[in-house]
């Protein structure tokens, strides 16, 4: 009965909640909606790195105003942020594929056009070049139908950039010089961000022609527009267009220090293809530097960097033959095939694409001797193999251990397995007071009047009905000032009703409402690791991790991850 009572109790108060914190929520988006989108767009990406919660808490903002006011290029970039805080593309693409559905049979001066440009440039940036040149072509097409020049050349631009990624740098010129002429002619449709970039590619194409006053002159004009319109960040890119000019007058020390001050703005920007090239120039300086372990280093980055995020360039290419060459030295044989399947495959990436970034492999690698090499290695493995005397034995004793490593693994799992299951089947093993009067106290084991133990013991049931400890800023003596007692009084009587220090006590109760909004709130479950600790009181994801594997048996992933397996 008591039970019952206490689950009823439990049941109101987290309603209470629930519904106060919905109407705080309500009222906090309401006030948002008033604001400017410049407003909440500056909010969101304010937080876009540092606080996932309070991001798609604008970016939420942002499309609820866009909706209300019914504002179609605001929702564009609505469902981009949200696309962007819950890491699936697929709510931003999806958008624009139905806006250009429901508006390609009318067409206007802005739609469907926008959309196709929209995808257009998001394929672009994932290096998708195939699937990008076809939507740009359909923008170009629809801004021609329902004359939108603007529109138009900065579709024109990005056709110029993959025309330069496949080294058709005479087709990109020109397309460039049309866009630039058109910005000339109209001065009112120089849009600050599109023109720099116009310069910005132009110098790229120069740099790649090797005409180098050419480059410098471009990046100069690239430079001098940044500074008077006090763009900053864009000032920062154009340090690492300028190591690209030092590289190719082979002044490698000064290309790596000019590319080096330019990698945080890039890392900033999420721009992982510049990323690629930053850490391109820089291995490729210090080769000639003769620095191998640094050129490792930055190969070794590139090569990481594809893995992460599984966006591929031409530079890679570069990076595999380096590290086939450099194992190859070492006689590192399983090194030297990894990386040559990995060329491989990366190749075969970019040829499927109608505008490979590369045509050719260098002499020495090109596809047949990989694939050549690659056999060859493959039979030399297996020769060291069976040459070989303790070859079997070996191969034996590898297969015991992979059995038991196998068993293990797997009671290991069960084992896992089973603590979720009773975390679920509600066996939360939560610490709480007994909140009924105090049992008598003897003075020698506490020392402590029946009045002050009677007095903290109530401030502690306001404190955890509060939720107070969710302030990652609380400490003994805050607490203790706080509820109006000393740090000694305080320490005392939870060790004493507690059974536990008060660093666990606190840690136990933080974990315990975390278990509690990740069981009842699923949109909880969709955010970070560091910003779940947050929310519950934890200074760092590392603490957090570490206090709810110690208080469950589970780490806190793992236990999302079944959470979600559990509510299909």
């Amino acid at each position: 009965m008591l039970s019952a009572m206490i689950n009823i109790i439990r049941f109101a108060t987290l309603l209470l909640i629930f519904i106060f914190s919905t109407k705080i929520t309500s009222q906090n988006q309401h006030t948002l909606i008033d604001s400017t989108y410049n407003y909440i767009s500056d909010k969101y990406y304010k937080y876009k790195f540092t606080d996932s919660i309070k991001a798609k808490h604008y970016s939420d903002s942002f499309l609820l105003k866009s909706k209300k006011e019914n504002d179609t290029l605001s929702l564009i970039d609505g469902y981009f942020y949200k696309s962007e805080v819950l890491k699936n593309d697929s709510i931003f693409i999806n958008y624009l594929d139905n806006l250009i559905f429901s508006t390609k049979n009318v067409p206007s001066k802005l739609f469907p056009a926008i959309a196709y440009f929209q995808k257009g440039e998001y394929y672009q940036y994932k290096e998708e070049n195939k699937k990008s040149l076809e939507n740009l072509l359909l923008a170009i097409k629809y801004t021609n139908i329902n004359k939108n020049d603007s529109l138009k050349y900065i579709a024109k631009q990005l056709v110029g950039i993959l025309k330069s990624k496949n080294n058709e740098l005479n087709d990109s010129k020109k397309i460039y010089r049309e866009v630039y002429n058109f910005y000339e002619r109209n001065p009112k449709y120089k849009d600050s961000i599109n023109y720099f970039n116009l310069l910005s590619n132009l110098t790229l194409d120069f740099l790649q022609e090797k005409k180098l006053d050419s480059a410098n002159f471009y990046n100069a004009k690239a430079t001098l527009y940044a500074k008077n319109t006090k763009d900053t960040f864009n000032l920062n890119f154009l340090t690492f267009r300028q190591g690209q000019i030092e590289f190719e007058k082979k002044n490698y020390k000064k290309t790596i220090q000019l590319i080096n001050k330019s990698i945080p703005s890039i890392e900033l920007e999420e721009n992982y293809s510049a990323l690629n090239y930053a850490y391109y120039y820089i291995a490729k300086s210090e080769f000639y530097l003769g620095n191998t372990k640094k050129t490792l280093k930055y190969n070794l980055l590139i090569d990481s960097l594809y893995s992460s995020k599984n966006i591929p360039n031409k530079v890679q290419k570069s990076s595999y033959t380096f590290l086939i060459k450099y194992y190859k030295g070492k006689n590192d044989l399983k090194n030297q095939l990894l990386y040559i399947e990995k060329l491989l495959k990366l190749d075969n990436i970019l040829t499927k694409d109608n505008f490979e970034l590369t045509k050719t492999f260098t002499e020495e690698f090109d596809t047949p001797n990989l694939i050549a090499q690659k056999e060859r290695l493959i039979n030399k493995l297996q020769v060291n193999v069976h040459s070989s005397n303790n070859a079997k034995t070996i191969l034996g004793i590898i297969a015991l251990l992979a059995l038991i490593l196998t068993g293990y693994q797997y009671r290991k799992r069960r084992k896992i397995k089973l603590k979720f299951e009773e975390l679920i089947n509600n066996k939360e093993d939560k610490i709480a007071f007994n909140k009924s009067k105090a049992e008598p106290i003897k003075s020698s084991e506490i020392n402590l009047s029946k009045e002050i133990v009677a007095s903290i013991i109530d401030s502690l049931n306001s404190f955890e009905e509060n939720k107070n400890y969710t302030n990652s800023k609380l400490s003994l003596n805050s607490l203790a000032k706080e509820i109006n007692t000393n740090p000694n009084y305080l320490s005392k009587i939870i060790n004493f009703y507690k059974k536990v220090s008060y660093s666990k006590y606190i840690s136990d109760l933080r974990i315990n409402h975390c278990l509690e909004l990740l069981n009842s709130q699923s949109e909880i479950r969709k955010y970070t690791i560091k910003a779940i600790a947050k929310e519950v009181g934890f200074n760092n994801s590392e603490s957090f991790s570490n206090a709810f594997f110690k208080k469950t048996g589970l780490k806190p992933s793992y236990y999302i991850k079944e959470l979600k397996k559990f509510d299909k």
